[in-house]
């Protein structure tokens, strides 16, 4: 009897730490469903959520403390309001809540990173929710593309944005789901099968754990296509070769591709591929077509970037503030920039944006915070002894990577949602304990 009694606590505090993984998974499902929680009410709702969840994942005590990076990030953000370099706080009281949400939820996953248990049922939580997400899109697209405004549903496929109102938000999306996905699975292959077992075969000796990923695969792949989006398609494209090329030479004069007696996993496979074969042959003249208009929609592009490089140069140290994107775009629209300011209706640069908003000092912060956890990044990727180190900090590098670029000619990091998603992704791979501050001696 008094052993169960002792039991049952630590059964019970293994629970209550492994739901903790769930809380940060969650907040970002509903703000990808509430349009990546682009409106004040569902940022604010949003921000609160990470504030108790912080406290949630503190209480686990799943780290002896909070990062010291949270309160260098909450300092530097607190002296551009405290010297009114954000503008004036009523405008730019939206982003700044946007901005404290984005550290909370980055020290969330830096906290969780501290256990490699946490770390792990982490990202599979957060695959899965990115896969319940990518499904309810898909099951979306037939009622929305039918009730299309054109009265001719047949003749032109529909881009895909399910709650967000761009498509090629999505697509940024779904591209990091689809590249946390195939990461994941691979890190799963890498670590938790025989690594004399033929490729092929690996996939049915896969532990329960990878299911969310290979459905996130499919799925965040399949909205991927239907947005049509051409640089969410093309740099995920090129970063799944980056991925694939990486294991191969990882994995050279170790595997085999005999498929084995494994004949149903490979039918599975042939299977899926095939599903994504005729949702690229379905999309694929209207994908064209889009990418028949590449030279007009530079025109565009390159005339909306010359006009918001001018309105920056007006006050280029600290920007025009924080918020003052909608004003600064009414205040520059003419009768000849009306039809592509009002069109396009962002800076689609990040760089440019923040330029715009925070001045070389906002961006030169912003790049110092990148720099500093991207190096240690860099030297988790080449630390061999420790395999989960090397493939979180990749997936995080290679996902920094994809949405550097695709932001280089859209917005979707000025979605909340979305920076919020790329944050805790950072947070767990920047907290993952070095070889030194290891308390369990792992070294798979």
């Amino acid at each position: 009897m008094a052993l169960t009694d002792a039991i049952a606590p630590v059964r019970t505090h293994r629970i209550a730490r492994l739901a903790g993984c769930f809380v940060i998974p969650v907040i970002l499902l509903a703000g990808h469903l509430v349009q990546g929680a682009d409106t004040p009410v569902s940022t604010a709702w949003l921000g609160l959520s990470a504030c108790l969840a912080l406290g949630v994942v503190y209480l686990l005590r799943t780290a002896e403390e909070i990062p010291t990076a949270t309160f260098i990030m909450f300092s530097l953000l607190g002296i551009f309001v405290c010297l009114g370099w954000t503008g004036n706080w009523y405008q730019a009281r939206p982003e700044i809540i946007q901005l404290a949400t984005a550290i909370l939820i980055w020290t969330c996953g830096a906290m969780l990173a501290r256990s490699h248990q946490l770390l792990l049922m982490s990202l599979t939580v957060l695959t899965g929710t990115l896969a319940v997400f990518a499904a309810l899109a898909l099951l979306s697209y037939p009622i929305l593309s039918g009730d299309s405004g054109t009265g001719q549903a047949g003749d032109h496929a529909m881009r895909l944005s399910f709650s967000f109102r761009s498509p090629n938000t999505l697509a940024s999306l779904m591209g990091i789901g689809t590249i946390v996905a195939a990461m994941h699975l691979a890190y799963m292959m890498r670590t938790r099968v025989p690594s004399d077992v033929p490729v092929l075969s690996k996939l049915s000796r896969l532990p329960r754990q990878s299911y969310a990923s290979i459905f996130a695969l499919f799925f965040c792949a399949s909205c991927l296509l239907l947005t049509l989006s051409r640089a969410g398609i093309i740099l995920t494209a090129l970063c799944l070769t980056s991925i694939a090329l990486t294991e191969i030479y990882l994995r050279r004069h170790s595997e085999t591709l005999s498929i084995g007696k494994r004949w149903y996993v490979f039918i599975g496979l042939v299977f899926a591929l095939s599903a994504l074969a005729i949702l690229v042959l379905l999309n694929g003249s209207d994908l064209g077509a889009r990418t028949g208009r590449l030279d007009a929609d530079g025109a565009d592009r390159w005339a909306l970037l010359s006009e918001y490089w001018k309105a920056w140069q007006e006050k280029p140290v600290f920007g025009h503030g924080l918020g003052s994107f909608n004003r600064i775009n009414e205040s520059i629209t003419t009768m000849d920039t009306a039809s592509t300011l009002v069109l396009l209706g962002a800076a689609h640069n990040v760089v440019l944006q923040w330029l715009l908003q925070a001045g070389l000092a906002g961006l030169t912060v912003m790049a110092g915070l990148q720099l500093a956890i991207h190096a240690r990044l860099g030297h988790n990727i080449f630390q061999g002894r420790n395999r989960t180190r090397s493939y979180v900090s990749r997936m995080a590098v290679t996902v920094s990577v994809f949405l550097l670029l695709h932001n280089m000619i859209d917005f979707p990091l000025e979605i909340p949602s979305v920076m919020w998603t790329y944050a805790f992704l950072l947070g767990l791979a920047y907290g993952m304990p070095n070889y030194a501050e290891m308390r369990n001696g792992d070294r798979s």
